[in-house]
Order: C-alpha cells, then sequence, then structure tokens
C-alpha cells in the first residue's frame, strides 16, 4: 500500500506541550518559546550551505529543525491541498 501519512495530522506526541500555551496567528507560545512551523516548496534564489544559515541565527535564540525528504513528496503534498 502506498504511505498516506501526508494526509494526516501529526503523531499527538509531536503536537503536545505540558505547560499552558497562547497562541497568535499559526504560531503558539509554550513554557517562554515560540513555536511555528515552515514548509519550503522552492529552492532559495540565494544559496547559503546550511553552516552558513546555522551561523545566521543568534545563538541566544533556541531553534531547532526537522527535515522529511520522500520520494514524490510534492504530489503527495498537492494530492493534499486537493483533498483539503
Amino acid at each position: 500500500t502506498d504511505d498516506e501519512s501526508v494526509l494526516h495530522a501529526p503523531s499527538l506526541h509531536l503536537q503536545l506541550f505540558n505547560t499552558q500555551v497562547t497562541t497568535q496567528g499559526n504560531l503558539v507560545q509554550a513554557g517562554g518559546l515560540w513555536h511555528g512551523m515552515v514548509s519550503i516548496t522552492l529552492p532559495p534564489q540565494n544559496l547559503q550551505t546550511f553552516n552558513e544559515l546555522v551561523r545566521a541565527v543568534p545563538r541566544a535564540v533556541p531553534w531547532r529543525i526537522r527535515m522529511d525528504l520522500m520520494p514524490g513528496g510534492m504530489k503527495a503534498l498537492n494530492l493534499k491541498k486537493t483533498l483539503l
């Protein structure tokens, strides 16, 4: 069978906070940190190495990155947009 996980919400363990949260638009603040999501569908116009991007973020700014790479990813995302 085909992987249909792209059509579902992320697993609950990726969505839960153990503290009170506030929201502002598509951002969530919990425990003094802001959480948000970005999705890139086009490559950057000014290419930089990942190390250059990391160095551009001030050390005082907490952050992390998650990359999901999948074959046929754009096709799956376009299907999701159609279904929604």
